[in-house]
């Protein structure tokens, strides 16, 4: 009974946690990337296609990222979204503003309105990966 307890807690239960944790994490980014890009203005395109995540901190040269968001545990628990690359370079333009030009914010305010979701949907997918990894 000690050998099972002690793989349960140090195998079973992390695995667990980390493969709904995993799904949490992408599924709160493909919502801030859709609500992102139902707010950036359109005019060719570019920026739009340029929303996206990626496991890691690696985003695409000319991006600007919103910061990564960790599941705990390690570096292949850390997911970052971001808009921009070399098409899409002015994304810090578009999102700050410049002497000439207002801001159109619509990166930031799309992560402010998924943070809550995010943060509840992490942590009911930690109970289910405890609860799922007690059995």
């Amino acid at each position: 009974n000690l050998r099972r307890l002690e793989r349960k807690l140090k195998r079973t239960i992390p695995q667990a946690v980390e493969r709904h944790l995993r799904q949490a994490l992408a599924v709160w980014a493909d919502k801030v990337v859709s609500t992102a890009e139902a707010f950036v203005p359109e005019m060719s395109g570019d920026l739009k296609n340029s929303i996206g995540w990626v496991w890691g901190a690696d985003i695409p040269d000319g991006a600007i990222s919103i910061g990564s968001v960790s599941g705990g545990g390690g570096d292949d628990l850390v997911i970052t979204v971001f808009a921009g690359n070399r098409d899409a370079y002015y994304v810090a333009w578009q999102e700050f503003g410049t002497k000439a030009m207002e801001a159109n914010p619509f990166f930031f305010p799309a992560f402010r309105l998924e943070k809550r979701g995010g943060k509840n949907r992490v942590s009911r997918a930690i109970k289910k990966g405890l609860a799922e990894g007690a059995r």
